[in-house]
């Protein structure tokens, strides 16, 4: 083979004069990546090109950066000659790699979509010598049958100058199927997978010369299979023989694909036919999986590649395989998605979207909401705290916080440490020789700067006045300050709050955080507590959870509905906190407004969290916020719908709910993904074919239906397994990586270029996720090493520690085999248990400057990068 490859590589280097750092790309979004100028990028959008592109011109151009690459390029043009060597050379070159699937994708596109002519091909290939001549005319035997009947036409003639026999392909069962179709259209100008979309409907409208709509209908008096299989999808009756679908699914459309699954998932469910193992293996590993190929070449070679399908029917099979308890492995979607990609441009989509449904938003918590209850706070003055001490003291935090301490220059030298005069020695050298190191600043411990804007908090403690001042700051010295005046303050800001009996004062929750209320509860003495349960909280009427609905009159217009649904479901809400907050509040009495109890710190913190308290400036004129639940914005995702139901009910209104990617959900769409709630086989997902062949994942809960936890796992995994599938692309070559070093217990973490011509052939990656936060992606490209070998995590700084050992030393224990040397010695001899960090950008030690349970602080002295890290992760 590496002679092969010498020859063709040499034959490609002698056939024409070309530059070797010529290459192609056939992405709008790559060619916008390339391009600066957006009128040209705007020229091509919505297009797709193949462009040839010469990097690394060099220009006599001084005001060109170093790191900067000039090139040029244009849209491959079948008028040039050059243009068809390139495209031949990437057939042949990439042809040489078994592991490459699509090594023809720039060649069949190329004579699909250009108006090219059969001399102008005879002339790209006879610059080649014969025995590449023929290599070149075997894969255009191999990859035209695709192609329209004119341009096979073609190919056949060009073949025949060079002595090489085609054959055209065009099945007869499509010819005969062609005739049942109405609009008839020409087989002459369209592709193969053009005529078959077609008959089946799957392509454009057609409109005729005066631009009016030719509706597509089918004649289905016809036994042709293409003509039966239409008839199956536009009716209920059983296919007659389901081993047609063998032969015709890889000619079909994805989207087409996945219809032939769910009908004939349809038929299974109604008993039309067997439920055939055999058939689901021939979807995923078809013997004609090459026309699926030449079909993604010739209509969306920009996309990523769409596996969908196949992983679909790998799960079932994995599902039957495994008696229902399990869809897929991580590693077995990564490595699908790596049999099944393009190895020079990896780009896949596991087509999660097309058998699993997704999230519509759920019924969410709205962060809008401002809660279930509010709260006010009843105090009294303690006269114990105005001592003159505290007062200064507080006077003193509050022109700290409010203002800044005063500097001045000193000698260091000088052990009174005093203000520098303007006659001192030191300043007048320094005016002649520059700054002095004896000088050095010094803060006042009496004297603050305040801003003369928004200083009215001043008035509190200090006697003078500003009003003449016309600088931006003031200078406050401690002793303009009184202790007197800020008593008197409190106890007047105490009388805005003063209640019936004249000795306590309530404090609404709005005041709570003001700077008056803050001041006042610091010589205060809580009492007791009132939670107002709030009379105008909504659920949400999109979701109706009371089922007040059904109960409303239907003679009512929209605003008299709306309105009373509003004023129904408010009630019930209040009805429902009432009775929670009579349960934790069992020593309190409700008087129909507020329960009052005796003040409790941790209870109040604890209310506010079960009944979704939120400060707002004014609820009452933000109704919008006083609904509860509402759907979440996906912003164009596709969120899968996997719930948990939770243990307990909502605290305040004692409804279900299910725990969603952190978020209570009390209305999920898993109600249509049984069969006794749908029978509509166009929608059928993951759920209903595994309930089909006798593997229910859907059980029914109080507020909904629940999925097994193996459908939870399969998306988590699915989800990780294409976000190290994103990294799986060599940043030299731009080729796939594939995995090395299989060891005993090694779970696809190394990964090499599989390009023999590339730099990096060979060179191990490792990539995997942090054993301990879970979250961090760790690429070896990107991280460094701690001193025992392992990579650090970008995330949680996490490198290795005792318990990772002994766990990596038990798994060969357990397996009666001898813990390697590398393992062995390195058996308590772990760091981040030891509080030993590494810096993932240089490897060297950080220094540790805080470490709590919760968090960590460290710093890097040869970065010079700070780190912060929630042991939360």
């Amino acid at each position: 083979m590496e002679q092969k490859c010498e020859y063709y590589e040499k034959q490609m280097r002698n056939c024409i004069e070309i530059e070797e750092h010529y290459f192609y790309i056939s992405t709008q979004n790559e060619i916008s990546a390339f391009i600066s100028e957006k009128k040209i990028v705007d020229k091509m959008l919505h297009l797709e090109y193949v462009l040839l592109v010469a990097g690394n011109e060099v220009e006599n151009n001084q005001n060109n950066s170093l790191d900067s690459v000039t090139f040029s390029f244009h849209i491959a043009n079948p008028q040039y000659n050059n243009d068809w060597i390139v495209i031949l050379n990437s057939l042949i070159n990439r042809s040489q790699n078994s592991e490459d699937k699509f090594p023809f994708i720039y060649t069949l596109w190329f004579l699909n979509h250009s108006d090219w002519n059969i001399g102008q091909l005879e002339s790209a290939i006879s610059k080649y010598d014969i025995k590449v001549q023929l290599y070149i005319l075997k894969w255009l035997q191999r990859i035209c049958r695709c192609l329209s009947y004119r341009k096979q036409q073609q190919i056949k003639e060009v073949a025949h100058y060079f002595n090489f026999e085609y054959e055209i392909y065009i099945p007869t069962q499509i010819t005969d199927a062609l005739k049942y179709v109405t609009p008839i259209i020409s087989g002459t100008n369209c592709n193969l997978f053009d005529l078959i979309d077609h008959i089946l409907g799957d392509n454009s409208e057609v409109c005729d010369e005066d631009g009016n709509i030719i509706y597509h209908e089918v004649n289905t008096n016809s036994s042709n299979d293409f003509i039966c299989l239409y008839k199956w999808f536009v009716s209920d009756k059983p296919l007659k023989d389901y081993q047609l679908l063998r032969s015709i699914y890889s000619l079909v459309s994805d989207e087409r694909q996945l219809k032939i699954i769910q009908r004939y998932f349809h038929d299974v469910r109604l008993g039309n036919v067997s439920f055939d193992v055999k058939l689901l293996e021939q979807f995923r590993d078809n013997d004609y999986l090459e026309f699926m190929h030449y079909r993604y070449c010739i209509n969306t070679p920009s996309c990523k590649i769409n596996i969908g399908n196949q992983l679909l029917c790998d799960c079932i099979l994995t599902l039957i395989e495994t008696q229902g308890k399990s869809f897929q492995s991580f590693n077995g979607i990564l490595d699908f998605a790596i049999n099944h990609c393009d190895v020079t441009n990896p780009k896949i989509n596991l087509g999660l979207d097309s058998f699993l449904p997704c999230c519509n938003g759920g019924a969410v918590y709205n962060e809008a909401f401002v809660g279930f209850i509010d709260y006010s706070i009843i105090i009294s003055l303690d006269d114990r705290k105005f001592t003159s001490e505290n007062l200064r003291k507080t006077i003193i935090k509050l022109l700290d916080s409010k203002g800044k301490k005063k500097d001045y220059l000193t000698c260091q030298y000088d052990n009174d440490v005093r203000p520098l005069d303007e006659d001192s020695n030191c300043l007048k050298l320094s005016q002649k020789l520059g700054k002095l190191d004896c000088i050095i600043s010094a803060t006042y411990t009496d004297r603050w700067i305040v801003s003369l804007k928004n200083s009215d908090w001043l008035d509190l403690f200090v006697n003078k006045s500003f009003e003449n001042s016309t600088n931006g700051d003031i200078e406050i010295n401690l002793s303009d300050t009184s202790v007197e005046k800020l008593k008197e303050s409190i106890y007047k800001i105490a009388s805005n709050y003063r209640t019936e009996d004249l000795e306590t004062y309530i404090i609404d929750s709005k005041d709570m955080n003001s700077f008056e209320c803050k001041l006042l509860f610091e010589y205060s003495v809580p009492r007791t507590m009132r939670i107002y349960p709030q009379k105008k909280v909504y659920i949400g009427s999109q979701f109706d959870l009371f089922k007040i609905k059904e109960a409303l009159p239907k003679n009512l217009n929209n605003e008299e509905y709306s309105k009373e649904f509003r004023n129904k479901e408010a009630a019930e809400v209040t009805e429902r906190v009432v009775s929670s907050l009579n349960s934790i509040l069992k020593d309190s009495v409700y008087n129909g407004v507020y329960f009052e109890t005796a003040y409790n710190k941790p209870l109040l913190g604890k209310l506010r969290r079960l009944y979704y308290y939120k400060k707002t400036v004014n609820a009452d004129t933000k109704d919008f916020e006083l609904s509860f639940l509402n759907r979440k914005s996906l912003k164009g995702l596709s969120l899968f719908c996997a719930p948990k139901l939770a243990e307990v009910h909502n605290q305040a209104t004692n409804l279900p709910f299910f725990w969603c990617r952190g978020n209570e959900c009390f209305c999920n769409i898993l109600d249509k993904q049984c069969l006794q709630n749908n029978s509509s086989w166009n929608q059928y997902t993951l759920f209903h074919f595994a309930e089909i062949i006798g593997f229910p994942k859907l059980h029914q809960v109080e507020c909904g239906y629940e999925p097994d936890g193996i459908i939870s796992l399969f998306i988590v995994v699915a989800n990780k397994a294409m976000k190290k599938f994103s990294r799986l692309k060599c940043r030299v070559c731009g080729h796939l990586m594939y995995p090395v070093k299989r060891e005993k217990f090694d779970r696809n973490n190394y990964y090499s270029c599989i390009n023999p011509t590339c730099l990096e052939h060979g060179k191990a990656v490792y990539l995997n996720y942090c054993y301990r936060c879970k979250k961090g992606l760790i690429d070896s490209r990107d991280t460094k090493q701690c001193p025992n070998g392992w990579y650090i995590c970008p995330t949680c700084l996490s490198c290795c520690d005792d318990n990772q050992y002994e766990r990596l030393a038990q798994r060969y224990v357990l397996s009666h085999l001898p813990i390697p040397n590398r393992i062995q010695s390195k058996l308590g001899k772990g760091h981040n248990d030891k509080s030993r960090y590494f810096c993932p950008f240089c490897g060297s030690e950080l220094y540790l400057k805080n470490d709590s349970i919760h968090a960590f602080s460290a710093y890097c002295e040869s970065c010079d990068r700070n780190f912060n890290v929630s042991n939360g992760f």
